[in-house]
């Protein structure tokens, strides 16, 4: 898989995305920080250290529930989600603009090692000034006789005018407007729930 063969595939602005971030502990991000510290073992497409990311699911494509997809790439090292600890906070925003990602779809492994995902990043980076960042199948929701999979977005840092001014919703996972969403994810996905 070389950066020069992934098409690209723009997304309109307003395409619904949504991300789970934590807004405490050792490095809490608001819902539109970049994450700059990594790269992190979990971190798919991460190509830091001097560049920001920020991941996210393809809300508008209504395949998987966002916040299922979200708790599932977040909390899939220990599948145990936490309502409390760093604060996760469940966001959803549109695209500011048009963006173009390279589109890894239909041509990525998504079970690749991270070591390989993170230099095929480094190099796509690199080679590839048009892309705001990449889409790509998830690993944990969908597939081969499931159903599609789920779309991941991992936008870079250089296009960060793609973030509106504000988000459309953003709660905390504890919140009681969420329990009930989050109950289910967690079923479903057959993860621990902690409060």
């Amino acid at each position: 898989m070389t950066p020069s063969v992934a098409p690209l595939r723009e997304l309109p602005a307003g395409t619904l995305l949504a991300r789970l971030h934590l807004t405490t502990g050792a490095h809490p991000m608001a819902w539109n920080s970049w994450r700059t510290h990594g790269p992190l073992a979990i971190g798919r497409f991460d190509h830091h250290p001097r560049h920001g990311v920020i991941y996210a699911a393809l809300a508008s494509e209504r395949r998987v529930d966002p916040l299922t997809q979200c708790l599932a790439e977040v909390f899939q090292r220990d599948r145990t989600i936490t309502l409390q600890r760093a604060t996760p906070t469940f966001t959803l925003f549109e695209l500011a603009r048009d963006t173009t990602l390279l589109d890894l779809r239909s041509t990525f492994e998504p079970t690749l090692a991270r070591t390989s995902t993170q230099q095929w990043a480094r190099e796509a980076f690199a080679s590839t000034r048009a892309a705001d960042g990449v889409l790509y199948p998830s690993a944990l929701i969908g597939g081969p006789g499931v159903h599609p999979a789920a779309t991941g977005v991992c936008l870079w840092r250089r296009r960060a005018s793609c973030l509106p001014p504000r988000p459309l919703f953003s709660r905390p996972l504890i919140d009681p407007a969420l329990r009930g969403a989050v109950e289910r994810a967690a079923h479903e996905l057959d993860f621990l729930l902690v409060a």
